[in-house]
């Protein structure tokens, strides 16, 4: 047994014995001839590394989505209920200043004309705001962003990696 191999609690049959405080990460690096092992590594060992860290990095990216997904919900579900706030006192208040003008409108021409400039008026500004609504709960606002452009990354990097 060399010097080296008792230093590093090695018996004659180069196992390391129990109480050696060796590393594994130093013998993982380490081929049995001392030289660097990433260098000796077979195909098929650097296939099941590139299959380990593929599957980690799609279990991370599945993290990456599902957070983002759920961010963009409450995003979007939060603008809704304030939206529907909205649309309430917007119709409390509309109703008033509707007939507020069909009133003033009555001293020009007849009710039933000031009555329909009145709904009109009201219709456009429903339209407003229901269309502003709806553009706010589109699909693109549910799109993750972070998640593509982190997915379109990784895909490059392994396209580098498998020619190179």
């Amino acid at each position: 047994m060399s010097t080296s191999d008792h230093a590093a609690g090695r018996s004659a049959s180069g196992h390391v014995a129990s109480g050696a405080r060796r590393s594994a990460d130093a013998d993982d690096l380490l081929s049995g001839d001392g030289r660097d092992r990433s260098e000796a590594r077979s195909l098929p060992e650097l296939a099941k590394d590139l299959l380990s860290h593929a599957s980690d990095l799609i279990r991370n990216e599945a993290r990456l989505a599902r957070a983002e997904a759920v961010e963009s919900l409450q995003r979007v579900a939060g603008g809704m209920v304030r939206a529907a706030l909205g649309l309430v006192f917007t119709g409390a208040a509309a109703v008033m200043c509707l007939l507020a003008l069909a009133y003033g409108l009555e001293q020009l021409m007849p009710r039933w004309s000031a009555a329909l400039v009145s709904a009109a008026i009201g219709g456009i500004i429903a339209y407003g705001l229901i269309r502003s609504g709806r553009d706010a709960a589109s699909k693109n606002a549910l799109t993750p962003p972070k998640t593509a452009e982190q997915i379109s990354k990784d895909v490059r990097l392994v396209e580098e990696r498998v020619h190179s």
